[in-house]
Protein backbone atom coordinates (compact mmCIF):
# COMPACT_ATOMS: atom_id res chain seq x y z
CA UNK A 1 0.00 0.00 0.00
CA UNK A 2 1.31 3.44 -0.93
CA UNK A 3 1.49 6.47 1.36
CA UNK A 4 -1.60 8.07 -0.21
CA UNK A 5 -3.69 4.93 0.40
CA UNK A 6 -2.30 4.67 3.92
CA UNK A 7 -3.42 8.25 4.66
CA UNK A 8 -6.89 7.51 3.25
CA UNK A 9 -7.24 4.38 5.40
CA UNK A 10 -6.09 6.18 8.56
CA UNK A 11 -8.34 9.15 7.85
CA UNK A 12 -11.23 6.73 7.30
CA UNK A 13 -10.77 5.34 10.79
CA UNK A 14 -10.57 8.80 12.40
CA UNK A 15 -13.50 10.30 10.47
CA UNK A 16 -15.68 7.23 10.98
CA UNK A 17 -15.07 7.24 14.72
CA UNK A 18 -15.41 10.98 15.35
CA UNK A 19 -17.18 12.56 12.40
CA UNK A 20 -15.88 14.93 9.77
CA UNK A 21 -16.31 18.36 11.33
CA UNK A 22 -15.21 17.27 14.80
CA UNK A 23 -12.05 15.78 13.31
CA UNK A 24 -10.11 18.83 12.27
CA UNK A 25 -6.81 18.56 10.45
CA UNK A 26 -4.91 18.93 13.74
CA UNK A 27 -6.88 16.02 15.25
CA UNK A 28 -6.31 13.92 12.17
CA UNK A 29 -2.59 14.62 12.22
CA UNK A 30 -2.30 13.95 15.96
CA UNK A 31 -4.20 10.65 15.79
CA UNK A 32 -2.44 9.31 12.71
CA UNK A 33 1.07 10.67 13.06
CA UNK A 34 0.91 12.06 9.54
CA UNK A 35 2.68 15.39 9.05
CA UNK A 36 0.80 18.36 7.63
CA UNK A 37 3.31 18.55 4.81
CA UNK A 38 2.73 14.89 3.86
CA UNK A 39 -1.04 15.30 4.03
CA UNK A 40 -1.03 18.30 1.70
CA UNK A 41 1.46 16.63 -0.62
CA UNK A 42 -1.28 14.12 -1.50
CA UNK A 43 -4.48 16.15 -0.93
CA UNK A 44 -5.23 19.79 -1.72
CA UNK A 45 -7.76 20.08 1.12
CA UNK A 46 -9.53 18.23 3.89
CA UNK A 47 -12.58 18.05 1.62
CA UNK A 48 -10.59 16.32 -1.10
CA UNK A 49 -9.39 13.80 1.48
CA UNK A 50 -12.98 13.24 2.63
CA UNK A 51 -14.08 12.48 -0.94
CA UNK A 52 -11.27 9.90 -1.17
CA UNK A 53 -12.21 8.45 2.22
CA UNK A 54 -15.81 8.05 1.06
CA UNK A 55 -14.54 6.30 -2.07
CA UNK A 56 -12.49 3.96 0.14
CA UNK A 57 -15.55 3.26 2.33
CA UNK A 58 -17.64 2.56 -0.79
CA UNK A 59 -15.03 0.27 -2.32
CA UNK A 60 -14.40 -1.60 0.93
CA UNK A 61 -18.09 -2.24 1.56
CA UNK A 62 -18.84 -3.37 -1.98
CA UNK A 63 -15.80 -5.66 -2.03
CA UNK A 64 -16.58 -7.28 1.32
CA UNK A 65 -20.39 -7.41 1.37
CA UNK A 66 -21.08 -9.72 -1.60
CA UNK A 67 -18.61 -12.32 -0.31
CA UNK A 68 -20.05 -12.18 3.21
CA UNK A 69 -23.61 -12.49 1.91
CA UNK A 70 -22.65 -15.42 -0.35
CA UNK A 71 -21.05 -17.11 2.66
CA UNK A 72 -24.31 -16.77 4.59
CA UNK A 73 -26.85 -17.78 1.92
CA UNK A 74 -27.34 -18.44 -1.77
CA UNK A 75 -30.88 -17.05 -1.92
CA UNK A 76 -31.25 -13.46 -3.22
CA UNK A 77 -33.99 -12.79 -0.64
CA UNK A 78 -31.77 -14.30 2.04
CA UNK A 79 -28.94 -11.98 1.03
CA UNK A 80 -31.20 -8.95 1.37
CA UNK A 81 -32.25 -10.04 4.85
CA UNK A 82 -28.67 -10.88 5.81
CA UNK A 83 -27.71 -7.23 5.28
CA UNK A 84 -29.97 -6.38 8.23
CA UNK A 85 -28.35 -9.17 10.26
CA UNK A 86 -24.84 -7.90 9.52
CA UNK A 87 -25.73 -4.40 10.69
CA UNK A 88 -27.42 -5.78 13.83
CA UNK A 89 -24.34 -7.86 14.65
CA UNK A 90 -22.18 -4.78 14.27
CA UNK A 91 -24.35 -2.77 16.68
CA UNK A 92 -24.42 -5.70 19.16
CA UNK A 93 -20.62 -5.47 19.23
CA UNK A 94 -20.90 -1.79 20.16
CA UNK A 95 -20.34 -0.28 16.71
CA UNK A 96 -22.72 2.68 16.67
CA UNK A 97 -20.97 4.57 13.88
CA UNK A 98 -23.78 3.94 11.41
CA UNK A 99 -23.24 4.69 7.74
CA UNK A 100 -20.28 6.91 6.85
CA UNK A 101 -21.94 8.15 3.65
CA UNK A 102 -25.07 9.10 5.56
CA UNK A 103 -22.96 10.96 8.16
CA UNK A 104 -21.06 12.85 5.48
CA UNK A 105 -24.25 13.79 3.64
CA UNK A 106 -25.72 15.22 6.82
CA UNK A 107 -22.55 17.06 7.82
CA UNK A 108 -21.93 18.56 4.35
CA UNK A 109 -25.49 19.01 3.08
CA UNK A 110 -25.43 21.65 0.34
CA UNK A 111 -21.96 22.85 1.30
CA UNK A 112 -19.69 20.65 -0.83
CA UNK A 113 -20.95 19.12 -4.07
CA UNK A 114 -18.05 16.65 -4.43
CA UNK A 115 -18.69 15.18 -0.99
CA UNK A 116 -22.44 15.11 -1.62
CA UNK A 117 -21.89 13.35 -4.95
CA UNK A 118 -19.73 10.69 -3.27
CA UNK A 119 -22.50 10.13 -0.71
CA UNK A 120 -25.18 9.95 -3.38
CA UNK A 121 -23.10 7.49 -5.40
CA UNK A 122 -22.85 5.22 -2.37
CA UNK A 123 -26.61 5.41 -1.76
CA UNK A 124 -27.36 4.85 -5.45
CA UNK A 125 -25.07 1.84 -5.63
CA UNK A 126 -26.52 0.26 -2.49
CA UNK A 127 -30.04 0.71 -3.83
CA UNK A 128 -28.88 -0.73 -7.16
CA UNK A 129 -27.49 -3.73 -5.27
CA UNK A 130 -30.86 -4.22 -3.57
CA UNK A 131 -32.54 -3.85 -6.98
CA UNK A 132 -30.33 -6.56 -8.50
CA UNK A 133 -31.10 -8.93 -5.62
CA UNK A 134 -34.82 -8.20 -6.01
CA UNK A 135 -34.60 -8.94 -9.73
CA UNK A 136 -32.73 -12.20 -9.04
CA UNK A 137 -35.47 -13.09 -6.55
CA UNK A 138 -38.18 -12.61 -9.19
CA UNK A 139 -39.82 -9.59 -7.60
CA UNK A 140 -42.35 -7.79 -9.74
CA UNK A 141 -41.70 -4.25 -8.48
CA UNK A 142 -37.95 -4.36 -7.92
CA UNK A 143 -37.40 -0.62 -8.29
CA UNK A 144 -40.02 0.29 -5.68
CA UNK A 145 -38.99 -2.57 -3.41
CA UNK A 146 -35.32 -1.57 -3.52
CA UNK A 147 -36.30 1.95 -2.37
CA UNK A 148 -38.45 0.53 0.41
CA UNK A 149 -35.54 -1.64 1.55
CA UNK A 150 -33.28 1.43 1.62
CA UNK A 151 -35.79 3.26 3.81
CA UNK A 152 -35.96 0.30 6.20
CA UNK A 153 -32.18 -0.05 6.39
CA UNK A 154 -31.51 3.68 6.75
CA UNK A 155 -34.23 4.00 9.39
CA UNK A 156 -32.77 1.10 11.36
CA UNK A 157 -29.28 2.60 11.12
CA UNK A 158 -30.50 5.94 12.49
CA UNK A 159 -32.57 4.35 15.26
CA UNK A 160 -29.69 2.09 16.29
CA UNK A 161 -27.42 5.12 16.58
CA UNK A 162 -29.96 7.09 18.56
CA UNK A 163 -30.93 4.27 20.93
CA UNK A 164 -27.95 1.91 20.81
CA UNK A 165 -30.46 -0.85 20.14
CA UNK A 166 -29.74 -3.62 17.65
CA UNK A 167 -33.33 -4.94 17.75
CA UNK A 168 -34.43 -2.24 15.29
CA UNK A 169 -32.69 -4.26 12.57
CA UNK A 170 -34.80 -7.31 13.42
CA UNK A 171 -37.95 -5.17 13.18
CA UNK A 172 -36.82 -3.77 9.81
CA UNK A 173 -35.80 -7.24 8.64
CA UNK A 174 -39.30 -8.61 9.39
CA UNK A 175 -40.86 -5.74 7.44
CA UNK A 176 -38.41 -6.34 4.57
CA UNK A 177 -39.28 -10.05 4.54
CA UNK A 178 -42.99 -9.26 4.32
CA UNK A 179 -42.41 -6.81 1.47
CA UNK A 180 -40.24 -9.30 -0.43
CA UNK A 181 -42.71 -12.16 0.03
CA UNK A 182 -45.64 -9.96 -0.99
CA UNK A 183 -43.88 -8.70 -4.11
CA UNK A 184 -42.60 -12.16 -5.06
CA UNK A 185 -46.11 -13.65 -4.74
CA UNK A 186 -47.43 -10.91 -7.03
CA UNK A 187 -44.79 -11.89 -9.57
CA UNK A 188 -45.97 -15.50 -9.63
Amino acid sequence: MGKREDIIQQAHDVFYASGFHVSGISTLLAETGISKRTLYKYFRSKEELIVEVLGYYHKKLFEEMPAELARRTKSPAGKILAIFDIKAESVKKGDLRGCMAMKAKLEFDRSNSEIENACLKFTHDLQKYFFQLCEQNGCKHSKLLSRQLMVLLDGAIIMSQMCGDHSVFEISKKAAKQLIESDTKKAS
